[in-house]
């Protein structure tokens, strides 16, 4: 259901596809440019989804996401290879950006303006909405303006009812099962690690790192 008939608003597909097993089969099928590819973006994801790690390893993650498509491109452009073929499209390249961007920001205004309160990624996106749509389209798959306001007490009882549900880790398995959202989902967060925000000089020695493995990485797909 992954690839054939499948579900477009299916959440658990797209978590799926960045998976350690599928980055593993990827391997075994001798597609290691597959590989390198679902790893670097994949951890731009988890930069934004992980509940568990520090800030600091959060800009690790997407810049060398960042830093890695910047010297795809670079080499498409250099060696006259049409980009429209062989990139992201237009619109991955942007969205991708806009993320790299977005999380630095979050973090530089949280250091400087915010603490100690704790930046909380997951939380910044549009997962809210998305869950929301999701549940209009369960309870009226094709719904007008007037029809979603006059759906909004139920609305409210449902997003409730979604706060406090625990997320079975069991169904995230599920095929072609629609929207999945984690939005509610704090368990494991470590409120003392989302607290800390590096120094600038910090952020500086990452990005050189970051940088380095980006290369480092392109040398290995020859």
């Amino acid at each position: 259901r992954d690839v054939d008939k499948l579900d477009r608003q299916d959440d658990r597909a797209a978590a799926r596809l960045f998976s350690a097993a599928s980055i593993q089969h990827a391997i075994e099928c001798g597609h290691s440019g597959l590989a390198i590819f679902l790893f670097i973006f994949g951890e731009a994801c988890d930069a934004y989804q992980s509940r568990t790690i520090s800030h600091t390893q959060r800009i690790h993650m997407v810049l060398l996401a960042f830093f890695f498509k910047l010297i795809w491109k670079q080499f498409l452009t250099e060696n006259r290879y049409p980009i429209a073929r062989h990139f992201l499209s237009q619109d991955a390249d942007n969205i991708l950006d806009i993320l790299v961007n977005g999380l630095l920001a979050l973090i530089i205004i949280h250091r400087d303006h915010l603490d100690p309160f704790p930046l909380l990624p997951w939380t910044h996106g549009t997962e809210v909405n998305e869950h929301i749509f999701g549940l209009l389209r369960s309870t009226l798959p094709e719904f007008t303006i007037v029809d979603a306001l006059q759906m909004i007490p139920k609305l409210d009882v449902r997003l409730l009812a979604a706060c406090r549900r625990k997320i079975d880790a069991a169904s995230l398995q599920r095929g072609g099962a629609g929207y999945a959202h984690t939005h509610f989902d704090s368990s494991g967060a470590a409120l003392d690690t989302l607290s800390y925000f590096p120094p600038q000089e910090v952020i500086e020695q990452v990005a050189h790192l970051a940088w380095t493995e980006a290369n480092a990485i392109w040398e290995v797909l020859g």
